[in-house]
């Protein structure tokens, strides 16, 4: 009840998904098909202001009591900024608000949670307009586009410097080598005591030091499986940077959800008018 869009007008279709047709089962939607959300559906019950400051209670005892909303996130998941503007004075994320939602001066901004929970003495960041943040980004996005060229070569470059310090196949299975060979000697030893009843201290320091350097293998194993996945991920984020730079004609006259959300990591706030873009190559792009 108290998270239900319809008690302020709204309503958010397809929030269970029929899963079997024959039987007509459903679950709830996490992700089968899109939402949609229809503004200003019915008769709101309630303002949608204080809808929100319900909301926004909600939050502040979750987080008095340690906890985080995840519900709240995955319901303000359909907008294009949430959980990527960040506070540059406090460092935690900012939320969508609605101010005069009931009036002709209505108005979409983003605020800092640690604002809205803890109060001006815990942090003093001012909220940002939407619109302000939607038109810095198309700014942003235009001066690259206007050396697209240039930026392209840039990221390319960085694709091959990272990719120039991927671990091999042969380094990996050079370690998969090892492993096996450590994990045959562990097996032996473990024969050995059963056939030999071998002296048990003798017996628990070899075991330890053979276990120990087999546990070191897999640890370096898994480390350079993992750098080599973060490098895969960050080639698969720059080009999709590249595909939607070298795919647009001309400049955007208006924000766009769909490359926001292909360039955009985050955005950090260090005053309502002043943001640091940060591209999901890393590039940081200042606009003031």
């Amino acid at each position: 009840m108290l998270t239900n869009e319809k008690y302020y007008g709204d309503a958010l279709l397809q929030k269970t998904y029929t899963i079997d047709f024959l039987t007509h089962k459903r679950v709830e939607n996490k992700g089968y098909v899109q939402k949609v959300l229809i503004e200003k559906n019915h008769e709101p019950i309630i303002p949608k202001e204080v809808f929100e400051m319900v909301q926004d209670e909600k939050e502040r005892r979750a987080l008095l009591k340690g906890n985080l909303v995840g519900d709240r996130h995955k319901y303000t998941s359909k907008y294009a900024f949430s959980g990527k503007i960040y506070c540059g004075k406090c460092g935690n994320t900012f939320k969508r608000r609605t101010w005069n939602s009931t009036s002709k001066y209505k108005k979409i901004v983003w605020q800092c949670k640690t604002y809205i929970v803890d109060g001006k003495g815990a942090c003093d960041a001012k909220a940002v307009g939407e619109q302000v943040l939607m038109d810095a980004f198309v700014k942003v996005f235009n001066r690259i586009n206007e050396n697209k060229d240039a930026f392209i070569k840039t990221l390319t470059d960085n694709i091959e410097k990272v990719l120039s310090e991927r671990k091999t196949d042969k380094e990996i299975n050079a370690l998969d080598s090892q492993i096996e060979k450590i994990k045959n000697e562990l097996k032996g030893l473990i024969k050995f005591q059963i056939q030999n009843n071998l002296d048990e201290d003798v017996y628990k320091e070899e075991y330890i030091r053979i276990s120990k350097e087999l546990e070191e293998l897999r640890r370096r194993k898994a480390q350079l499986e993992k750098e080599n996945s973060l490098k895969d991920d960050y080639r698969k984020r720059v080009d999709e940077i590249i595909q939607v730079l070298a795919g647009r004609q001309g400049l955007l006259e208006e924000f766009d959800d769909k490359i926001f959300n292909a360039l955009v990591e985050k955005i950090e706030v260090l005053t309502p008018t002043h943001f640091i873009f940060v591209l999901k190559s890393g590039m940081r792009v200042e606009e003031v």
